[in-house]
């Protein structure tokens, strides 16, 4: 069980991104309309397997393994990946709105929950 906050971090962006998975795998449609995306016909079975599955996975493996330090780094860069492709997609495409917005932050806090510990940039306690 976690004892400081920097092992707290990590289990709880885990925690996070294991629900992100299964949120997509349970209502593939709601999610995509949360992400501002528009539901196509038959993309239910796709979301479930490829982003909801993997996310879901990824998600559980960092519940079980939370405080290895490089499952926190592969994790961190993951969303570290996802925050770059949303700020990419709010200069390129959509611009800042509420939604793009809300999303990049969450991104945000999750690398840097996953990463700060291994850098140091956990609050003491």
């Amino acid at each position: 069980m976690p004892l400081t906050n920097a092992d707290w971090m990590p289990l709880i962006a885990a925690l996070a991104t294991f629900i992100v998975g299964l949120v997509i795998m349970i209502m593939p449609r709601q999610a995509q309309r949360l992400a501002g995306l528009e539901p196509a016909a038959g993309s239910g079975g796709q979301l479930r397997g490829s982003v909801g599955g993997f996310h879901a996975g990824a998600g559980f493996a960092a519940l079980l393994f939370y405080d290895q330090p490089i499952v926190q780094i592969v994790l961190g860069l993951a969303w570290a990946s996802a925050t770059m492709g949303r700020l990419l997609s709010i200069v390129a495409d959509s611009g800042v709105s509420a939604r793009s917005a809300t999303i990049l932050l969450f991104n945000i806090a999750l690398t840097v929950l996953f990463m700060g510990p291994f850098f140091g940039f956990a609050p003491a306690g």
